[in-house]
């Protein structure tokens, strides 16, 4: 398997863990606090863009190397 398409996967998983564990996490522990999934959906909505921003910098430095 070629070194890029190995870097491009590891990119892509990167990607995914970074948006969706903190988003997930945010999600239950205010739907704990609060009991108002709307509240809890517009949080995580929040930090889920937030951590787009950090996941494409760690990504453009995992595929430059």
């Amino acid at each position: 398997m070629n070194a890029k398409w190995s870097r491009g996967y590891l990119a892509s998983v990167i990607i995914a863990v970074v948006n969706s564990i903190p988003s997930l996490a945010t999600f239950f522990i205010v739907k704990s606090i609060t009991n108002d999934n709307l509240i809890a959906i517009v949080v995580s909505s929040i930090i889920f863009v937030i951590a787009i921003g950090f996941s494409i910098k760690l990504a453009k430095r995992v595929l430059n190397k």
